[in-house]
């Protein structure tokens, strides 16, 4: 009829207690369930990409720390960047070698470097992966 209210969604409100509408929103908000693309964070995606040629073209290393509130588009960004600039390089030569750890998953703050190296392709010794209190 082209009235207001026929537009307005007639489902009922979100009941967190209801166990399948928790899952399903879960599943659809979960980074496996993540778009082909991402919107709305092209200019974060230019200054990555930008900040990463730069390490390229100047041969020097480089990093990243980015924070943010959670469900704003961080990893799934960067994981869009990862995936472009894997592809980056002569084929069959030099390729850059890219970490892409999420610090949140990690236990104990000194587990960033194991991981970076892990991530490089060098092994870790069991050792180097122990939280030490005498080491900063």
């Amino acid at each position: 009829t082209g009235d207001v209210a026929d537009d307005v969604d007639t489902r009922p409100p979100f009941d967190p207690r209801d166990g399948k509408a928790v899952a399903t929103l879960k599943a659809a908000l979960h980074t496996s369930a993540a778009p082909a693309e991402v919107r709305c964070r092209e200019a974060e995606r230019g200054r990555v990409i930008d900040l990463i040629q730069g390490c390229l073209r100047d041969h020097k290393p480089g990093s990243l720390y980015l924070a943010g509130l959670p469900g704003t588009g961080k990893t799934l960004t960067l994981k869009e960047v990862e995936a472009t600039s894997r592809k980056w390089g002569i084929s069959g030569k030099s390729r850059p070698q890219l970490a892409f750890i999420n610090c949140m998953a990690l236990y104990d703050q000194k587990a960033i470097f194991g991981a970076i190296i892990e991530q490089l392709g060098e092994s870790v010794l069991a050792e180097d992966r122990e939280v030490r209190d005498d080491v900063v």
